[in-house]
């Protein structure tokens, strides 16, 4: 449908979906091209001053429900994002990234085109094995990894005790980094620096987080390069002092050219060069960014506004928990009650009574959950998002 829609010149796709693309008559590119494994060698490190404000890429994006919204970026966004990115991730002609495909996922596209831009050299593992990915690390002896936190709570099952030395970088993006998954990638990959990004697809970058500038664990970092971040009173449109949620507005030359359907007024907007995505958030005192959830998806319960990505970053900081979801139940009552789903750490043991003591310590007791369920993992889209829908069916199961 999508393909029928905005008639692309030239298609990539998986064999799955041969029969579909074969009947359209448009040039098409099947994945045994590349076979299991793609390596791309660009030595030419070509660059030019005229890039243009036309369609570049048609992207879509990810949330976990409902139709994708088609987004259009333009060349000179691409290449605005790539000078910056370079900037932050230390990016050379002596990389060699690896790349957990699919290519259809925005992280893995940007770093695979982002990697050649720069003169280096890219590994595009479309089987998506994690043994295979940690196979090619050695073969390959590559420098740097860029990839999705659920790929590398894989990996990190998969090392088998194996430690990778020659990898230097790990680029990461689409949630935060738990305390546990970093103390396991780490062990791995004692030499890897890990460097954490947050963006949306219409912003592209917003913010990114490094160890090594002793940013807080539970922040999203510090404006990224060439961007600026205000936050803004939801109603009021005014700017608020550090400690305030409110909207994240970013003003950046890498953000996209709008959505194709114009009717579509959530999401994406703009205020003269200024962009949101209705993502919420507040800086701290020092400048650090803190992601605290979207306007959709603030939790009305007895009144109050609750954020679950507060709650669940205040959760993961205890020493018990390896990862958290809060989602907001219907309750006659309440209007909504908090629930959270809870993965415990190997080998130890909670109950609800230590939790609800933990919270009134560490939270307003409007915003501590009333609900829980423990499991064994987090259920995620294929994008390594939470999805919230199915943390909600847990509740409804577990009456």
């Amino acid at each position: 449908q999508l393909i029928k829609e905005y008639k692309p010149s030239v298609i990539f796709f998986s064999n799955s979906l041969r029969s579909d693309i074969c009947d359209l008559g448009l040039p098409f590119f099947p994945e045994e091209m590349f076979g299991p494994n793609l390596l791309l060698d660009n030595n030419s490190n070509g660059s030019s001053d005229h890039f243009s404000d036309e369609l570049f890429l048609l992207g879509f994006t990810s949330g976990s429900s409902g139709k994708p919204k088609a987004f259009v970026r333009n060349h000179n966004s691409w290449v605005e994002s790539f000078r910056n990115s370079g900037k932050e991730f230390g990016s050379s002609e002596k990389d060699c990234n690896i790349i957990p495909g699919p290519l259809s996922h925005g992280i893995s596209l940007y770093a695979a085109l982002e990697t050649l831009s720069s003169g280096g050299r890219i590994l595009i593992n479309s089987d998506n094995n994690p043994k295979s990915i940690l196979d090619n690390i050695s073969k390959y002896n590559a420098n740097t990894i860029t990839g999705v936190p659920s790929m590398l709570d894989l990996l990190s099952l998969s090392a088998d005790d194996e430690v990778f030395n020659c990898l230097q970088k790990i680029i990461t993006s689409g949630s935060k980094l738990s305390s546990e998954l970093r103390r396991k990638v780490s062990i791995i990959f004692p030499s890897a620096e890990i460097i954490e990004y947050y963006g949306a697809s219409e912003l592209s970058f917003v913010s990114v987080s490094k160890y090594l500038e002793n940013c807080p664990e539970e922040s999203v970092g510090r404006p990224f390069s060439g961007v600026d971040i205000e936050i803004r009173d939801p109603f009021k449109s005014q700017g608020l002092p550090s400690g305030r949620t409110g909207l994240i507005w970013v003003r950046s030359k890498m953000i996209c050219s709008g959505y194709v359907d114009h009717t579509i007024h959530k999401g994406f907007r703009k205020q003269g060069d200024w962009a949101t995505v209705g993502d919420l958030g507040h800086f701290d005192d020092n400048g650090y960014l803190y992601i605290d959830g979207h306007e959709d998806s603030a939790i009305q319960s007895s009144g109050y506004s609750v954020y679950p990505l507060a709650i669940e970053s205040k959760l993961l900081n205890h020493p018990l928990i390896s990862d958290i979801a809060v989602v907001g139940i219907p309750d006659e009552r309440w209007g909504n009650i908090v629930g959270a789903v809870v993965v415990l750490k190997d080998g130890v043991r909670l109950n609800e009574s230590d939790l609800v003591l933990y919270c009134k310590e560490v939270m307003e007791s409007y915003s501590c959950p009333r609900r829980w369920v423990f499991i064994d993992k987090i259920p995620r889209t294929e994008s390594g998002k939470i999805n919230r829908s199915r943390i909600i069916s847990l509740f409804s199961n577990k009456n």
